[in-house]
């Protein structure tokens, strides 16, 4: 058995009709979150997860499987009121630049 740990691979003995128990230890990657281990390179849904017994075939090679990490969105205005009436104000504030500079003559 192989885990791949993005280039460092842990090799585990296989012994015939005994489980192999999954490597507590979890790689790591920048802006990413470990899911669990997939014998599919490719995979997004994790098929084996750390700390659990499972059967499977000598030469089996794990590659883990990352979630990226969504940025959190903040909003800089808007804040301190309540967001529909701030809303309100902005677009006055716009559509009231746009009058003087656009539309009146």
């Amino acid at each position: 058995m192989t885990f791949d740990f993005n280039g460092t691979a842990i090799t585990l003995e296989k012994v015939y009709n005994v489980p192999i128990d999954i490597p507590e230890e979890v790689p790591a990657r920048e802006g990413y979150t470990f899911l669990g281990w997939s014998t599919d390179s490719a995979a997004t849904n994790a098929e084996y997860v750390a700390g659990v017994s499972y059967y499977v075939n000598a030469g089996t090679k794990f590659y883990p499987v990352w979630e990226a990490i969504q940025p959190q969105v903040k909003y800089i205005f808007c804040t301190a009121w309540p967001r529909t009436l701030c809303h309100w104000l902005l677009f006055f504030f716009a559509f009231g630049w746009i009058w003087m500079w656009f539309i009146k003559p």
